[in-house]
């Protein structure tokens, strides 16, 4: 709805930016709660699962897709339907509302055949690969930008009597729970009880979604109240933060001595968790986001990149020479990936702090980039090494 302009110029990279300052802040915050909660075990987990979630891709590799912050693995997904987004919509400029429809659908029915298939035949072995890559939810994305081109070239200038919107509105609705109902109670005949993570019910929500849209009753103004947006703008701090707190929160209860943790849990968690997400919006999210958005304008993603694949190839280098692959080397396992983490926060702290990032670097003479550059890296490895 914000971005399919025909004829207007679509700046693909502040796109990009924009999606990446949407969701970034607040899935690293995220991150970090988790930790907290694995504290006493994170050194011992592998880094390149770590950098999997601090780079949004652990659902393209299946063993990683449900670490850390299980509900995160969506954000893989979200980030690749933003990579895509800009080339799909730049096609589909150029075809027929009647063509999308078709062209949608049809990748739907083939999508759900090979997932039913899937499903059938290795189940047991690749569920988290099903379940989770981000391909595999392709079909449900290109389903919901269509509904959005009809809806813009066809949808909001036609004149529906509120029987017809209500009549869609309640039939989808109704299906998908009578589905829902339906696979809880006879799973056992079905490939699997989450058969709909791979998009099976979209065209249905997508009716959903578009008759919501196209209705101009006084539902339409009920949702359009204030608190519904504000807590619909928060629904994003709820998802990506519940996690993480539901274990905080209960470890908290079990060891502070309560009479009833349990039941404590389960009735304030809901009301803490909605207030926490709202709080979390308001005076967390957008800030960061403001602020995130102003850094990006000023340095330069890939000398950050290349300053971290640098420090991760020395710091994993210098352990191999120092002690082989043997025995010895096992030993210093744990200190390596300390030794790679303090690097890996450390260094692009100090870096952003001493402009060492900064884009102006990128065209400047060697004199003015040597300065910012001694000073964070000899102060960097000054801390890592007292740490």
């Amino acid at each position: 709805l914000v971005y399919f302009r025909p004829g207007e110029k679509f700046n693909v990279l502040e796109y990009w930016k924009a999606r990446f300052v949407r969701i970034y802040p607040l899935y690293i915050i995220s991150f970090a709660l988790t930790c907290l909660y694995y504290a006493d075990s994170l050194f011992r987990i592998k880094p390149q699962k770590i950098v999997a979630n601090l780079f949004v891709v652990q659902a393209w590799f299946p063993a990683y897709a449900q670490s850390f912050n299980y509900s995160s693995w969506s954000m893989t997904v979200e980030f690749f339907f933003y990579a895509i987004f800009p080339f799909f919509v730049f096609w589909a400029y150029r075809r027929s509302t009647k063509l999308l429809i078709w062209g949608s659908l049809a990748l739907w029915a083939v999508s759900q055949a090979i997932h039913f298939l899937m499903w059938r035949d290795i189940l047991g072995t690749y569920s988290d690969f099903m379940n989770y890559f981000p391909l595999f939810h392709l079909n449900s994305f290109v389903l919901g930008v269509v509904g959005g081109i009809w809806y813009l070239r066809v949808g909001k200038d036609l004149s529906l009597k509120p029987a017809v919107v209500y009549a869609a509105l309640l039939g989808s609705f109704l299906m998908i729970a009578v589905y829902t109902v339906v696979s809880d109670a006879i799973w056992t005949a079905l490939p699997h009880r989450m058969e709909p993570m791979g998009g099976l019910l979209s065209p249905l929500m997508i009716l959903f979604i578009v008759a919501l849209a196209l209705d101009k009753s006084k539902l339409a103004n009920g949702l359009s109240h204030p608190v519904l947006v504000n807590l619909g703008e928060a629904s994003y701090a709820i998802y990506i933060l519940h996690v993480p707190l539901f274990w905080l929160y209960e470890r908290w209860l079990e060891t502070s001595g309560f009479a009833d943790p349990q039941s404590i849990f389960a009735t304030t968690f809901l009301p803490t968790m909605l207030a926490i997400g709202l709080l979390a919006h308001f005076f967390l999210d957008i800030p960061l986001r403001r602020w995130l958005r102003n850094l990006l304008k000023r340095i330069s993603l890939r000398l950050l990149l290349l300053d971290l694949a640098f420090l991760s190839l020395i710091v994993f280098t210098i352990y191999r020479w120092r002690f082989g692959d043997g025995r010895e080397y096992q030993s210093y396992r744990e200190m390596e990936r300390l030794m790679f983490w303090l690097a890996f926060f450390i260094r692009p702290i100090l870096g952003l702090a001493f402009g060492a990032y900064h884009l102006e670097n990128l065209h400047a003479s060697w004199r003015q980039v040597i300065r910012p550059l001694l000073l964070s890296t000899s102060l960097a490895s000054i801390l890592i090494a007292a740490g």
